[in-house]
């Protein structure tokens, strides 16, 4: 029960806390429509920068974490800001381990990805006892093209 309490606050903090989106990139430049013959180019790109950002905060690499996001994304998610978000996730959540892909949701001006995320964590029972488990979670990345260049538009875990 303790476990299930434990999840739940950290799915909870991580909803609050991880999703994050570009308004301004969307009200000041524009983005190019999607073309059906790139939709396996983008796909395997989405796969990269979804796996840049989760890597960086596995490694705590912030070059790696913002290197795909949009300029105003990056102002946003600052070095400092990137270091409790990583610390936060850490603690409720554990160690990133993997990410499946589900489907993904299509728009003509992006494309959302949505993957499963499995992290391992770590309780300290009542009894002193610890206890692993895995915590799955939804990743969603979304894409977008903006001055002929993929960029991630938005990106959480829920």
């Amino acid at each position: 029960m303790k476990v299930l309490k434990a999840s739940l606050v950290a799915v909870a903090a991580v909803v609050l806390l991880a999703g994050c989106q570009s308004t301004e990139t969307q009200k000041t430049k524009k983005l190019a429509e999607f073309k059906q013959t790139e939709e396996q180019k983008v796909k395997k790109i989405a796969f990269g920068y979804g796996d840049d950002i989760a890597n960086g905060l596995k490694k705590g690499d912030y070059k790696l974490f913002v290197k795909n996001l949009t300029p105003e994304m990056q102002k946003k998610i600052t070095e400092s800001v990137f270091k409790k978000m990583k610390a936060r996730m850490d603690k409720q959540l554990g160690d990133y381990q993997s990410k499946v892909f589900l489907t993904c949701l299509n728009n003509p001006l992006f494309r959302t990805y949505v993957s499963k995320a499995t992290f391992k964590n770590t309780v300290t029972l009542k009894n002193k006892k610890t206890k692993k488990f895995d915590n799955e979670l939804l990743f969603r990345i979304v894409i977008g093209k903006i001055d002929n260049k993929y960029v991630v538009l938005g990106f959480g875990f829920q």
